[in-house]
């Protein structure tokens, strides 16, 4: 037969069956949020682990970062620092094939593809390339790494390290230019805030403003071509000087 009558092959389904069935098993499956689901036998973080966890979190983000996906870095430890808060299990259970599975099953991880899954996947990765579950670490977080504490549920990427021996608000005006809610606001003016080289104080030693100054100009103006009767017997004396004695007219 002719080439042009034959049926395509290998044509994709319009819709994802795949995708279908996740969201479908995703509405009957656990939480990860849920720790009553998790599975029997999985043990608590002993309190040196709590202590040195955002040592361990660094140690995996640094990595994350030396590998193919070093774009997810910072993702991927966010997650991972979400479960340790959440669940507080040791680097053992987090390792183990039981929690995976946990994970996996999720609704939270059915439903946004797979992410979470994949990010303790990483850290088990980690962990076995690591070739141990205790320290000393090779990376150490400092408090100011907010990636990394667990008690901060941000997922912001590590912030500049701050000096600890200032108070809080001298620390963030050295980090980020802000300034620190004990100093006193400047005045406002016309939805701007003012410098403080633009105070009332120093506003009113400055000088006429920009506005005063185009005042001035349009008056100075004005003034130009006014004609006063001073001004005018003074052009009619330089007119009679420079017209000289012979240009008067003779009486015959």
């Amino acid at each position: 037969g002719s080439w042009w009558k034959k049926k395509p092959q290998g044509k994709k389904p319009t819709t994802d069956s795949s995708r279908l069935a996740r969201l479908e098993r995703a509405k009957t499956a656990h939480s990860l949020h849920d720790a009553k689901s998790l599975p029997e036998g999985l043990s608590k973080a002993p309190q040196f682990e709590v202590q040195d966890s955002a040592h361990i979190l660094k140690c995996f983000y640094t990595w994350m970062l030396k590998g193919p996906a070093a774009k997810s870095a910072t993702g991927y430890v966010s997650n991972v620092k979400q479960l340790m808060r959440e669940h507080q299990l040791s680097l053992e259970s987090m390792n183990s094939g039981e929690f995976a599975a946990f994970v996996k099953g999720g609704s939270e991880n059915l439903k946004a593809n797979g992410i979470w899954s994949a990010s303790l996947r990483q850290f088990q990765f980690w962990l076995k390339d690591r070739a141990s579950l205790s320290g000393p670490w090779e990376e150490m977080a400092s408090p100011s790494d907010r990636l990394f504490d667990i008690r901060c549920s941000s997922s912001r990427a590590p912030a500049p390290s701050a000096d600890p021996s200032k108070p809080v608000g001298e620390a963030l005006k050295d980090m980020f230019g802000v300034k620190a809610s004990s100093e006193k606001a400047t005045p406002m003016k016309g939805g701007k805030e003012l410098t403080v080289e633009e105070t009332p104080e120093k506003l009113e030693s400055a000088g006429p403003t920009k506005a005063t100054k185009r005042s001035g100009a349009k008056t100075a103006a004005k003034d130009v071509g006014t004609v006063t009767p001073e001004g005018s017997a003074k052009r009619t004396r330089r007119a009679q000087s420079s017209s000289g004695p012979g240009d008067g007219h003779s009486d015959g």
